[in-house]
């Protein structure tokens, strides 16, 4: 398993293939893809904070990873890269997404924290009129790097649900979670 670059629109058209639930975003920071032998198997794509209250020029949301479910641990392998290549730009805080109902097990093998529950819901206002979201239900944040926000309890309780487990109380010390 080899992790590179590769360009936004090629990124963006595996998006398109392989993705469960989004589209493509519109275009990104970066990307990086998973190879095995000549084979690409995941992909992530690195953008500005799509919420504006996040975007301060130090914070990058990773706004899609897509893999093919080929290869065990692409995703996660793929998701620590990002938070690494987001590191060497300057950038010390990592966001995305996942909705309420998933388990998250790819950002909990990158050593990803669960940060917030968001609230889903359309963007488009009566004075500002938007195309509708493709997933208007809750999701949960998580974030990695130096400045990543606390764990969210709240989300912690969500994904036990999700997982169908009791929530362990005892959360790892940060130092654990270096990346």
């Amino acid at each position: 398993m080899e992790i590179r670059p590769i360009g936004i629109a090629s990124a963006r058209a595996w998006c398109d293939r392989v993705h469960s639930h989004h589209r493509a975003p519109l275009g990104g920071l970066f990307a990086l893809a998973v190879w095995v032998d000549d084979r690409c198997v995941c992909v992530a794509v690195v953008s500005r904070p799509v919420a504006r209250a996040l975007d301060d020029g130090r914070t990058a949301e990773v706004t899609r990873v897509a893999s093919d479910g080929s290869t065990r641990g692409a995703a996660s392998a793929v998701l620590r890269a990002c938070v690494r290549a987001c590191a060497e730009r300057g950038l010390d805080r990592v966001t995305s997404y996942t909705l309420a109902g998933e388990v998250g097990a790819s950002y909990r093998a990158a050593r990803w924290r669960p940060t917030a529950i968001v609230r889903g819901g359309e963007w488009s206002r009566s004075a500002r009129a938007r195309a509708p979201v493709d997933q208007r239900g809750d999701k949960i944040r998580w974030e990695a790097g130096e400045r990543a926000a606390p764990r969210s309890m709240a989300a912690m309780e969500l994904l036990a649900r999700s997982l169908g487990t009791a929530l362990v109380t005892r959360v790892p010390a940060q130092q654990e979670f270096d990346l």
